[in-house]
Order: structure tokens, then sequence, then C-alpha cells
């Protein structure tokens, strides 16, 4: 089979440093064949792909999505985002899993992103929406299903998750999912945002023991594992329980980076996923005043908590939760570390498929799967490129 060029002024590979100018990408059985600023002699007019001024890139990841209701895109809303989210989420599974198809598509390939994880709230719809992708019936990004997130009675999103206390019980939700096709396991470890101030975030929800028994079953099936975690406490808990990500990891101190250093943990913040739920209060005395909460309690230690990780050189990955944008949370990682657009992108492909164990994805670079973007411009000196998507490859085939 011959290969197929990719030609662009630029590319940026996705390591954080190499930039190719001008790029030539070859493509062949769904993988990069080559990655090359050298023109290749077997280049012609018939086998090559002409993008002119654009950026091609490696695909991005989110490891950090709830794909049913992404933007809560029902219908537009003056209500709180917890609200709306509890109306949303008492639609009936096969209607929220529409959602999910028309978001896949819309809200997500088509900024190209080529990676999901989800982390359910409709049951098994996300099971359901990866098989279809991989068969073909519909079109979106490769998808990592969780099933029902895991909580302890009463906690974290109990209304669309799977209860369980004590060792044993948590033993048996993990082998439920998993007989349901799940291929990560997710568990509340402390509260959320959805409910604040109602909710208190800095609640520790499951025990050491509970989230170690959770984490070996999981394991002992080869699947890896994520803690949503605030407070300290509840991030010791994960970590020392063997969990593999830290989804937000609000509040992280000193002792807990340590901790996550000795045992290989990944953190992926959702930073742009938790501002994004002040952006539904309302203009009332009550809501600026939960936006400042909002701000002194989780925003402001967030970004401290993110900084000190990567500086400590723990992977953080790039997630959206529900409200955020995959390009504005680039754009935070590199606001909070003053990156370049190349190093902060590099969070998004090369250490986002490392946490997702997929090192064969992340890279423009020979032997890796051909999931490629090309945003139109010059990606190497702003931002603003992320938001004009030309096209999407995903193993060497164009994304229509």
């Amino acid at each position: 089979m011959s290969v197929k060029w990719l030609h662009a002024s630029r590319a940026i590979t996705g390591d954080g440093k190499t930039v190719l100018t001008p790029a030539w990408i070859g493509i062949e059985q769904g993988k990069i064949k080559n990655a090359s600023d050298q023109t290749p002699p077997d280049a012609n007019s018939k086998n090559t792909m002409d993008l002119g001024d654009a950026t091609l890139c490696p695909g991005l990841f989110n490891l950090h999505d709830h794909i049913c209701r992404k933007y809560l895109r029902d219908t537009k809303s003056s209500l709180s985002f917890s609200q709306r989210a509890k109306l949303f989420m008492q639609e009936d599974t096969h209607y929220l899993l529409l959602h999910s198809v028309c978001n896949a598509r819309n809200a997500m390939l088509r900024e190209g992103i080529t990676y999901i994880r989800d982390f359910g709230l409709a049951g098994h719809s996300s099971i359901h929406l990866r098989r279809a992708i991989s068969e073909g019936l519909i079109v979106g990004p490769e998808i990592s299903a969780c099933g029902y997130p895991i909580c302890m009675t009463g906690g974290h999103t109990y209304r669309q998750a799977r209860e369980a206390d004590g060792p044993e019980n948590i033993r048996a939700a993990v082998r439920f999912e998993l007989r349901a096709g799940a291929d990560c396991i997710k568990f509340m470890a402390s509260g959320g945002l959805e409910h604040f101030p109602l909710e208190d975030p800095r609640i520790c929800e499951f025990t050491e023991l509970e989230l170690r028994v959770g984490v070996e079953t999981a394991h002992d099936a080869e699947v890896s594992t994520s803690a949503h975690a605030y407070p300290v406490k509840a991030i010791l808990n994960a970590v020392r329980a063997g969990i593999d990500i830290i989804e937000h990891g609000v509040l992280m101190d000193g002792p807990c980076i340590e901790e996550m250093i000795k045992r290989s943990t990944c953190l992926v913040p959702t930073l742009t996923g938790l501002r994004g739920v002040a952006k539904f209060l309302p203009e009332t005395p009550e809501g600026l005043a939960t936006r400042q909460a909002l701000e002194e309690r989780i925003y402001t230690p967030h970004e401290k908590s993110v900084r000190r990780a990567i500086r400590s050189g723990i992977p953080v990955g790039t997630g959206t939760d529900t409200s955020g944008i995959l390009r504005e949370e680039i754009q935070s990682i590199a606001r909070i570390m003053e990156y370049t657009p190349v190093q902060a992108l590099a969070h998004a492909t090369s250490i986002s498929a490392k946490i997702a164990r997929r090192e064969d994805l992340g890279l423009l670079e020979e032997g890796r799967r051909a999931h490629i973007v090309a945003f139109r411009g010059d990606l190497t000196k702003s931002f603003d490129a992320l938001k004009e998507v030309l096209h999407v490859w995903k193993y060497g085939q164009l994304c229509q």
C-alpha cells in the first residue's frame, strides 16, 4: 500500500518542543510512516493533501468528560448549574444517548479531540456509544468508558452513580461495571461542586480500605482507576490505595504531591470544568457571593496545586468535565505555567497519551497511530488557531 502524505506549513509533534517547518506527515495502513520537514521523494499531487497555512498536531485528548451532558446543551436556561444538571439527568437514558451521539461529533471531534475518557452519569450509555463508534455506526472520538461511577450511599452524584459501602460491596460494584464493559473505573472519593455550597467538596467520602479493595479489583482485570478527590485526606486515601489518576486534586499539598510522585500517580485537574460551574450562577447577591466563595476556596488554591504538581514532575493531562472546553483547558495550563502553545499542547497530546496508557497515540512520529488534527493558521504563535479545526484523521482516515 502506498503512503499518503499530508503537507502543511508546520507541525507540532506533541513532545512539548519540536516543530516541523514545513511539515510532511506520511500515513500508511493507519499509522504514521514518516514525520519530517524534508520533502519526500515520492510525494506528488495524487498522493499529497496540501493544507497550506495550517498546523498539524496529534489528535487531542480529553481525559475527563461526561459526553451525554456536555455543556448541558438541552435548552437555554437561567437556572443554576446544579438545577439544570439535576433536571437534565432525569431524562430517559435513551434520550441522553442521543445527546451523546450529537456531542461526540459536534462538540468534540470537531474540536480536534480524538480520544475521550467518559465518566458516565447516564447509565451505560457511553459503553454503547464506544461500541457504535468502534463499529463505524457513527463518527466520533475513541472512548474509554467507566459506566457508572462508584460512590458511597448518598455521596457525590449518587443519583447517577452506583452506591456501595464497605470493601465487599465496593468489590461487587466494580465487578458489575467490569461485566458491563467498563474499561476504566471511577470512584467518588469526596464531595464536589454540583450542589455547591450546599454540598461541601472538602468532605471525604470513602476510606482508604474501601478504595484499596476497589482499586485492586479493577487492577486484577487490568483496568485503570480514577478518583474524584478535592481535599487532602481524600487525595491521600486514593493515592495510598493505589489509584492511577486523581481527578481535580483541588487542595493538593506537599505531602500529597510527594505521595503521588512515590506511587507514580497522575493528575487530570479539569480547571475549566470547575470554573464552568460559576458561569451558570445568577447575577444576584447570592450568586455573586457563591462565585466569590468558589474563587477563594476552590479556584485559586486549585491553580496553585496544579502549578506545584507540574513543577514536581507529576504527569498532568487535559480534561474538561461537563462545563469546560478543551482549548481553554490547554490555555489555562499555559497561563498557570507561562507556557508557549507548543509546550502546553504536550499536556493534551503525549502526556495525556501516557496517562491513558495509549502510547501508540500522542505524537507525530513513525509507528504511532495516525490520529491527527489540522488547525488553520500558526498554532505555534497563537492559541486562536485552536478555534479553527480544518480536518481530523483517525487511524489515517479523514473524519467527515
